[in-house]
């Protein structure tokens, strides 16, 4: 899902009054400036991202294996899916929902179906006043 995606997604939820925790990998050499303003867990061991994620309210990712870990840990956790079939690569547990790319391109899923299906899983939309 493009990272400005995320950025609207994490803004949109605080805004709710959420706290946004971003993860950073190995893989990331540098975050948006956008998104400097959350905070930030920054190349965790395997086991310090186990632990924070099993403290999360909510995990929404890509399907990637931080989104395995998420959902095996017990975090309510919500899958972005674009082209690979979510039937197949959901990952496992009573607390995993999914958005699925009608069209197969992540850049279809939009900002408000991920933000929606987060707040469902959660229970954030109950939480609202």
């Amino acid at each position: 899902w493009p990272i400005a995606r995320f950025v609207a997604l994490s803004l949109a939820l605080e805004t709710d009054g959420h706290r946004i925790v971003w993860i950073r990998g190995p893989a990331e050499d540098s975050f948006p400036s956008a998104a400097r303003g959350f905070g930030i867990l920054d190349r965790a061991s395997l086991t310090d991202l186990a632990r924070a994620l099993a403290s999360a309210r909510l995990f929404v990712g890509n399907d990637s294996g931080v989104s395995h870990l998420a959902a095996a840990v017990g975090a309510p956790t919500l899958a972005i899916f674009g082209p690979t079939p979510e039937p197949v690569w959901r990952p496992d547990g009573s607390l995993v929902k999914t958005v699925q790319s009608p069209s197969g391109r992540l850049d279809d899923v939009q900002v408000q179906a991920v933000l929606e299906a987060s707040q469902k899983l959660a229970g954030l939309d109950e939480l609202r006043t």
